[in-house]
């Protein structure tokens, strides 16, 4: 926890202007919501659907922007002599940046949702699950990316591009096999087989005639790859800092 602290203390400046950037993107909302009709219209401007995937492009951008930062400043620069000399266990350190991940995807998820509803879009119970796997997806992505990068910083060997392009790609070659032939989905209070699903590996629901389902087996699939990426980045570093 204390590492945490400490990572949240130097990232404080990204908070800082990630509020900024989110605040005045709600003020705009704001304009948009109670400004008249004949001066300022959201549907004659611009489809809902365009709006919600520029939101989710700044999302997006917030996010990945921090992760990649982050690996950056622990990988490449003159602190990263300092935080692998201090006294912690390397699997602690590892969580503390998952856990660090988790609370930077949840603090702008919340402006976003904020964001969604001054613009009259619905917070279903599918929308936050669909957000709830993309921060899977985010750690997955995150892990795989530091282990790459750890691996060209910490060993002579320059191949790191090279296992996270072939990694990312394993992972969803398998993602679609498994996910599209063997989805189990919740319908209801119980659980069915769904039939082969196209691109079930990164579309977390069924399409069924009586509605939409949760698809169980593409979360449960990406959780078991994340506890895999958490177990092989603890080992390697464990293993090329000599611990």
């Amino acid at each position: 926890m204390n590492f945490l602290k400490f990572d949240l203390i130097r990232n404080k400046r990204y908070f800082r202007n990630v509020s900024i950037l989110f605040a005045l993107l709600i003020v705009f909302g704001l304009a948009l919501e109670f400004a008249p009709i004949n001066f300022l219209s959201l549907d004659s401007i611009l489809s809902y659907k365009m709006v919600f995937n520029v939101i989710l492009i700044i999302f997006a951008f917030a996010i990945v922007s921090f992760a990649i930062g982050l690996i950056r400043k622990d990988l490449f620069t003159s602190s990263s002599t300092i935080i692998f000399s201090l006294p912690m266990g390397r699997s602690k350190y590892f969580t503390s940046k998952l856990l660090l991940l988790v609370l930077v995807y949840i603090y702008n998820l919340i402006f976003t949702l904020i964001l969604l509803k001054l613009l009259n879009y619905q917070i279903t119970s599918d929308l936050l699950y669909y957000f709830f796997l993309g921060l899977i997806w985010f750690l997955i992505f995150f892990a795989i990316s530091f282990y790459g990068q750890a691996r060209n910083r910490f060993t002579k060997k320059n191949h790191g591009n090279a296992i996270i392009i072939l990694m990312i790609g394993l992972i969803l070659i398998l993602g679609f096999f498994i996910c599209k032939n063997y989805s189990l989905v919740l319908v209801g209070s119980g659980i069915q087989h769904a039939l082969p699903m196209n691109y079930a590996f990164i579309y977390p629901f069924a399409i069924g005639k009586l509605g939409i389902y949760k698809n169980l087996t593409t979360l449960i699939y990406y959780i078991i790859v994340l506890i895999g990426m958490w177990t092989l980045n603890t080992g390697n570093l464990e293993e090329n800092l000599d611990l």
